[in-house]
């Protein structure tokens, strides 16, 4: 089978038809351009721009060309040798946008990589699949390990918070009670404090007043004993006379009188 050195695809609908089928072999790009007919989807979105990607065998999806604008109803990207690198088939596809957004994309017929007695240094080998996914499983197990790891940290660290919010309102809780028990026990002493002026209040009071009670009938005592003595001084001696009087501390004291003739 001959190489051609260009393929070419044509819009369907939303698919890509060409008559080629083979790309090159491993590491070889035998055809270097890609031409794709977008006439069909030019007429429903003239503004529109292209995009053309393509997928290898091993699953790479390399980007060829983005931001095309046909030209004479075709756009075209130059085919590396990166798109070799995997025997297998190849998938093209391209995509239309209008304003940022997708309109459409379509995906074109398989091509074909063959194999090469001398496989390129850079191809991925059989097993690297499987290895890759086999290690993938396991930093996968890994990572739920250490979520569950996190979790469990987490929640210890919830209890320790809600334990610690506890205890501070325990404390708050505490701390009110004794102010309160505070406040009462200021009430009770000012009450007691009142309550022992009244009593001194009282106490003075009553004092004064005995004190008054008291010079008042030492007062009276003394007048009657004033007046006995006065009397038993004009009987001893009719011709003299005494009278009494205080003085100005409330002492009594005699006071002779002129003599009677």
């Amino acid at each position: 089978m001959a190489y051609i050195k260009t393929i070419t695809f044509t819009v369907e609908d939303d698919h890509l038809v060409t008559d080629d089928t083979v790309l090159g072999r491993v590491g070889e790009n035998l055809a270097t351009l890609l031409r794709v007919d977008v006439s069909y989807w030019q007429e429903q979105w003239p503004s529109a721009v292209y995009q053309i990607l393509i997928r290898r065998s091993d699953s790479t999806i390399l980007t060829l060309a983005t931001n095309l604008t046909p030209t004479g109803g075709m756009i075209s990207a130059g085919i590396t040798s990166e798109c070799a690198m995997a025997t297998g088939s190849v998938r093209v596809e391209v995509r239309v946008y209008t304003d940022g957004a997708l309109a459409i994309s379509g995906q074109g017929d398989l091509l074909t990589v063959e194999s090469s007695l001398m496989q390129d240094a850079n191809r991925t080998p059989s097993w690297y699949a499987d290895a890759t996914a086999a290690l993938n499983t396991l930093l996968d197990a890994a990572r739920a390990q250490a979520n569950v790891e996190i979790d469990r940290v987490a929640a210890e660290a919830s209890r320790v918070l809600t334990e610690i919010a506890r205890a501070a309102a325990e404390t708050a809780r505490a701390s009110a009670e004794q102010l309160r028990a505070g406040a009462e026990s200021v009430r009770k002493t000012q009450e007691a404090a009142r309550v022992t002026q009244d009593a001194a209040r009282t106490a003075a009071e009553t004092a004064r007043a005995t004190q008054h009670a008291t010079k008042m009938a030492a007062v009276d005592a003394a007048t009657v004993t004033a007046q006995q003595a006065a009397n038993a001084a004009y009987l001893h001696d009719p011709t003299q006379s005494v009278a009494f009087t205080f003085d100005g501390d409330g002492y009594l004291y005699l006071v002779p009188v002129a003599s009677r003739t």
